[in-house]
């Protein structure tokens, strides 16, 4: 997977986070990120990809788009590769997915961030709604 660099602001170490106690830890979380509560939600959700089993996290990938403001979304990856030229693709494909390319014969799935956001607050509405019984 990969996205474009506007929509990052930063790759950190996982660090400590505290679970929300009316969602399931499986699903989200939040750390403290320069000062502010960044939520942050397992990437099986957001890619998609359900209980597949995936590779222990061991960073934070940190969406968002300008440098002064808080990020808005978590996303723990096991590691992130580094930069590299991807294809640019219009917004508005549907789903996460804006692209498809390869990297050194690999498949690459170029994702929107926003799409990415938009399903983690769907994720956890949906929760929240399961957990008060609604």
């Amino acid at each position: 997977f990969a996205l474009p660099i506007e929509e990052v602001l930063e790759v950190s170490d996982l660090g400590d986070r505290a679970f929300v106690p009316t969602l399931p830890a499986e699903l989200a979380s939040v750390t403290t990120h320069r000062g502010d509560a960044l939520p942050v939600v397992d990437a099986r959700i957001v890619l998609g990809l359900g209980a597949a089993p995936l590779a222990e996290p061991s960073q934070l990938l940190v969406l968002g788009r300008a440098a002064d403001e808080p990020g808005t979304l978590g996303l723990p990856v096991e590691r992130v590769l580094g930069l590299a030229a991807a294809p640019r693709a219009p917004r508005g494909a549907a789903g996460p997915v804006r692209a498809r390319a390869t990297l050194d014969g690999r498949m690459l799935r170029v994702l929107d961030a926003d799409a990415l956001v938009a399903i983690a607050r769907e994720a956890v509405a949906r929760a929240a709604r399961r957990e008060a019984g609604a």
